[in-house]
């Protein structure tokens, strides 16, 4: 079991900090292109980053390479999230493998790195989200607010 618990440490700790140490944009000149965005058009197109099957609706070239540009900020900025809660993580398999702590502190040191890093997704999908007008149809993609619903 100790080393199930080390593999699964040391799988969550390399995800998070390959994201937090990964350079900067691909694309140099992404913040100015997306700065130069009118907000409205801003606003939408990070709300489509949020759903992958919004995502998959744009079609113009510009427009997905804005929304990957947006998508990748937001995942580094989670990372840093990520990789507190994986030191939790990795310190409660320590306590456990020392024989200091019981083995239900893994258990609740995993679920602690669930629990941040669903709670801190969720909140930034509805900190993007609430500056566009959802449909009620599963299928009906987000409007700007300025705009009304087709």
């Amino acid at each position: 079991m100790g080393y199930f618990l080390i593999g699964v440490t040391v799988f969550i700790e390399v995800i998070a900090l390959s994201t937090v140490l990964r350079p900067g944009a691909d694309d140099p000149n992404w913040e100015l292109r997306w700065r130069s965005l009118d907000p409205v058009h801003r606003d939408w197109l990070a709300s489509m980053t949020t759903d992958p099957r919004w995502m998959r609706t744009l079609s113009d070239p510009e427009e997905v390479a804005l929304a990957r540009g947006f998508s990748r900020r937001q995942s580094r900025s989670l990372a840093h999230f990520e990789l507190a809660a994986g030191v939790v993580a990795a310190l409660a398999v320590v306590l456990t493998l020392a024989g200091l702590a019981p083995a239900s502190t893994v258990g609740i040191g995993l679920g602690l790195v669930a629990l941040v890093r669903v709670s801190v997704e969720s909140w930034r999908t509805r900190q993007i989200r609430r500056k566009v007008r959802l449909g009620f149809e599963p299928g009906e993609l987000p409007t700007p607010l300025t705009q009304t619903p087709s």
